[in-house]
């Protein structure tokens, strides 16, 4: 029927969504890990413990704000991804159910 068409349509249009959020969700750029080995490294050998912790935990929390948008980002696109998962699978059902009933 005419309307199992347009519900496989949109089937295929959520799909092509779909695969194109997953793509630009895989595209955001790698992610900034700190402390820098090297310099972490460096530190345990030169800085007495108390000042050694509190120099990691430092770089920690600029790694968490430096990472933040990335990760917010990334979870924007994978979240639509997601989201257009479910559209599709509910319009080729729904295609499915239109074309056996009328």
């Amino acid at each position: 029927s005419e309307r199992a068409t347009w519900l496989l349509r949109g089937a295929l249009a959520s799909y092509l969504f779909l695969l194109l959020f997953a793509w630009r969700g895989s595209r955001i750029r790698a992610l900034e890990f700190r402390p820098d080995l090297a310099t972490l490294l460096e530190h345990s050998q030169t800085l007495e413990g108390n000042l050694l912790r509190r120099w990691v935990a430092i770089e920690y929390i600029q790694s968490t704000e430096i990472n933040k948008a990335n990760l917010q980002n990334k979870a924007r696109w994978v979240g639509a991804a997601s989201s257009l998962l479910f559209v599709e699978g509910f319009l080729l059902s729904a295609a499915v159910v239109t074309a056996l009933l009328l």
